[in-house]
């Protein structure tokens, strides 16, 4: 007879190491940071940042993988390929902690794919900060090597500010060289006179791409780098940014908040160039993705504008920005003339995003700064002859300005762009109705479906007006009163709004026979609504139920 001894069973208590491989990768993955989006000024401390937010949330993930990391060795080796997958820099300690990594630990950066560091590497305070770190964590044969490069650059007359030190960018320069699968490059950039731009590290990153032979410097970069020499201890031990697809360059968004919000005399003009970080552009010829904020609009495109044939033509940018296929400019300050100037050099651009800074000042400035061109009605440098010359394989166009004071010629023909039907590859949409229509917007022939692409799959339409700017700063003061008095005054706006979204409900079946989803995007709520409580549909339940009929789906919000 069995004794009950023998019928018990003894179980070890389950742990995460016992789960099924599958499994267990796929807790570690949903464990995986994301890193909140450019334009976010860096968390102060963890203790003040509140659950919830994209910060809170990043930093709460890295530490559980962080605490994987300790429990054994199996965990540890599954945690830290996924820690340094994605390497975001928000201290001058964590950039020198980095440092020391890759140097002691060279096999976990191997498959690093993303490095942001969201330091803008020529302020003081970050300068110091370095420093301090460095003496505290690095021993002695590191500081040297820190050092070398910045010895180096004032051995060599590269341009040096006076009185700024190069020890952040030299760093940053080591540590992208020895990331050989580096996909994804975020980089904080200075946005006023006051923090000089990133000369040191453009410079070691393009001598140093330079050195492979599958990638000879350009002509339009040898100027760079002919007096660099004896720099063998920085070599990089394979060929760097043969992944590199995405770029991106966000302007310091503490200083940016700081102009915004606080300062009484901030720059006229600030913001990043892009341009001054072009040979950045060439570094890979996989880059396909340039995401910028905060851009000062400039894009100094005329030390390049040069054409085929000339003496010049090494200067071109057409072989240094061809290979991009997206662009994405958030908070930005460039113009309709700009936007098609980066069109010109771009042919094969798919994506076009564009969001204006919210700084009417600032915006009329730049339109200001227009008028000596003096440009007239079909001038070849307009975004619609652009459009219609070089868009033909755009995919996604997104584009808007507050404002337009007197250059509407610079947008195109009244103001407008007829050549957006010609966009037979455009599939997604994103417009102002003012720069739809433009100055004919009481033109009965200008129908809704005839002013779009007819291929659209998504169009979002934001019911904006240039003559709207004073109403759309000075909304946040209304009291009951005025909000009433502007609704009334927009009766029979609505009216005329309506009754021409209803007639492109039906107008867009045969026009625009792919069209699956219609936003309306309203930044001035009053315009629909006399009252807060009710929402903003109550106007638009018949428009709903038109678009609903042919299979699309009409969405009314606030922008």
């Amino acid at each position: 007879m069995t004794s009950p001894e023998t019928l018990t069973t003894h179980h070890d208590p389950p742990t995460l190491e016992s789960l099924p491989p599958e499994m267990l990768h796929c807790i570690l993955d949903y464990m995986m940071p994301e890193e909140p989006e450019m334009g976010e000024t860096r968390p102060v401390n963890y203790s003040s940042l509140v659950p919830g937010e994209d910060w809170h949330s990043f930093l709460s993930h890295r530490r559980e993988l962080w605490s994987l990391c300790l429990v054994s060795r199996k965990l540890a080796s599954l945690a830290q390929g996924r820690l340094y997958k994605d390497v975001v820099i928000l201290t001058e300690e964590s950039l020198v902690l980095f440092l020391r990594t890759l140097e002691d630990s060279t096999q976990l950066v191997q498959d690093t794919r993303s490095f942001s560091c969201r330091l803008t590497l020529s302020r003081p305070g970050v300068v110091r900060d370095v420093h301090r770190a460095l003496n505290m964590h690095c021993d002695e044969e590191m500081s040297l090597l820190v050092d070398k490069s910045d010895d180096f650059c004032t051995y060599n007359d590269l341009p040096r500010p006076e009185g700024h030190d190069r020890t952040p960018e030299a760093i940053v320069s080591y540590i992208l060289l020895r990331l050989p699968r580096l996909e994804t490059l975020l980089l904080q950039t200075p946005i006023c006179d006051d923090h000089p731009d990133y000369g040191t590290l453009v410079h070691d990153l393009v001598y140093f791409r330079g050195q492979f032979p599958d990638s000879p410097i350009p002509p339009r970069f040898q100027m760079l780098v002919d007096n660099r020499s004896g720099l063998t201890w920085f070599d990089p031990p394979e060929t760097p940014f043969k992944h590199l697809k995405t770029l991106k360059l966000q302007g310091d968004p503490e200083l940016g908040k700081y102009f915004e919000e606080e300062s009484e005399d901030p720059p006229e003009c600030w913001g990043v160039d892009p341009l001054r970080y072009l040979p950045l552009f060439w570094i890979s010829s996989k880059l396909t993705t340039l995401e910028v904020t905060c851009d000062d609009g400039s894009w100094s495109f005329g030390n390049y504008e040069v054409s085929p044939g000339s003496e010049h033509e090494h200067m071109r940018l057409d072989p240094v920005l061809g290979s991009l296929r997206h662009i994405y400019l958030h908070d930005s300050l460039t113009l309709p003339l700009k936007l098609g100037f980066i069109l010109r050099h771009t042919h094969q651009l798919e994506t076009l995003y564009m969001t204006p800074r919210d700084d009417p000042e600032e915006d009329d400035h730049h339109w200001e700064h227009m008028a000596h061109l003096n440009i007239k009605e079909g001038h070849e440098q307009s975004l619609d002859v652009a459009l219609g010359k070089y868009g033909m394989n755009l995919r996604h166009l997104d584009i808007a300005w507050l404002d337009q004071p007197g250059h509407g010629a610079l947008i195109g023909p009244n103001a407008r762009l007829p050549s957006l039907p010609k966009l037979t590859k455009l599939e997604k949409l994103a417009i102002q109705l003012v720069v739809l229509y433009g100055k004919q917007v009481a033109d009965p022939k200008l129908t809704l479906a005839g002013l779009l692409p007819p291929n659209l799959v998504e169009l979002v339409l934001e019911d904006w007006w240039f003559t709207d700017i004073d109403d759309y700063e000075d909304q946040g003061y209304w009291g009951a009163e005025e909000r009433v008095s502007h609704y009334r005054r927009k009766r029979d706006y609505r009216t005329n709004a309506l009754n021409t979204l209803l007639l492109f409900a039906e107008e867009s079946i045969t026009r625009q026979p792919k069209l699956k989803n219609v936003l309306l995007l309203c930044p001035i709520q009053w315009t629909w609504i006399a009252e807060e409580g009710i929402s903003l549909d109550f106007h638009f339940e018949e428009v709903k139920q038109a678009f609903q009929r042919r299979g699309v789906e009409f969405i009314v919000d606030e922008a």
